[in-house]
């Protein structure tokens, strides 16, 4: 192999380097591989299998190595394959502008038997989610990229692959908004609560009896894949489930933000909880607030 001077198969995005990298996939660690690095990766794969498998086409009926001219026939052959196979990077904007758009369409291929493509679709033809470099994307980058590596590596032709980007995309629009309003007790705050996210992620896998199994590890996969798991399982009375949730996530996050806090008892009289419940009407605010507030207020005036 090294007497051969060997031209290369240079990927010009890590989509493209994907699609050259399919058959490999037990082999090539995607996460965090840049795209020189999985060229080189291209390089050694590619040439072990033309120079050493006796079933590669360039093999069949020889008994020596290849050529480098043989195996630029091959590499050809992969280039006009990518070029065949590929639909527009404009097809996927809308799951690239959106992680939660495109955790739902995550969804939709982990679901089996793949039931949301058109009739005259041949679903075996498509890739498994499971046959992707990247099984268990775990941020929105990644998954969009597994996205792209299933339509890209699927037995079907370009219309089929359009039509199907763009069903995904119109069921998209139309639920997106009330998935979200659904689940705005995930969402409103800029810092998730890690604790509150785990609990309902554990209470939706127990309950949200799919016909899928989804691996998350950070609290932020695990937030956008909770509207996803309750939208696609078929489990009766989701409203209660969805009460459930919000209270679980409820309850974590007050203990999450007490944790620090002693819990002190008063003895009032009536007459002066009487008037302390006024008072804090009045204010807009909790007793446990307004007596907080005088505490913090009057500490620094005290003699010491």
């Amino acid at each position: 192999m090294d007497t051969l001077s060997l031209p290369r198969l240079q990927a010009r995005s890590r989509r493209e380097a994907l699609f050259h990298l399919h058959g490999y996939r037990q082999r090539v660690a995607v996460s965090g591989a840049t795209l020189t690095e999985l060229n080189d990766k291209i390089h050694a794969f590619l040439y072990e299998s033309a120079l050493h498998d006796d079933d590669s086409p360039v093999m069949k009926g020889q008994t020596g190595p290849s050529s480098a001219g043989e195996i630029q026939t091959v590499i050809l052959h992969q280039k006009d394959a990518w070029a065949r196979n590929a639909i527009d990077e404009d097809y996927f904007n809308w799951i690239a502008e959106d992680p939660l758009a495109g955790m739902f369409v995550w969804f939709h291929f982990l679901e089996e038997g793949e039931n949301n493509h058109d009739d005259d679709t041949d679903i075996d033809r498509w890739t498994s989610v499971y046959e992707l470099n990247i099984p268990f994307p775990d941020t929105p980058e990644d998954r969009l990229l597994a996205l792209q590596n299933l339509f890209d590596t699927s037995d079907v032709s370009l219309k089929q692959k359009i039509r199907l980007c763009n069903k995904l995309r119109r069921e998209w629009m139309r639920e997106k908004t009330q998935l979200r309003q659904q689940f705005r007790f995930l969402f409103r705050e800029q810092d998730i609560n890690d604790a509150g996210i785990r609990a309902v992620t554990e209470y939706a896998g127990d309950i949200l009896r799919t016909s899928f199994d989804y691996n998350v590890y950070s609290a932020t996969a695990c937030q956008l894949a909770i509207p996803c798991m309750y939208y696609f399982s078929d489990k009766e009375n989701r409203e209660l489930v969805l009460h459930k949730m919000r209270r679980i996530y409820a309850i974590k996050k007050y203990q999450c933000k007490n944790q620090h806090k002693k819990t002190v008892t008063l003895l009032l009289e009536p007459e002066i909880r009487t008037r302390l419940e006024e008072i804090a009407m009045i204010r807009g605010v909790s007793v446990h607030k307004l007596i907080s507030h005088w505490v913090l207020l009057h500490y620094g005036q005290l003699k010491k």
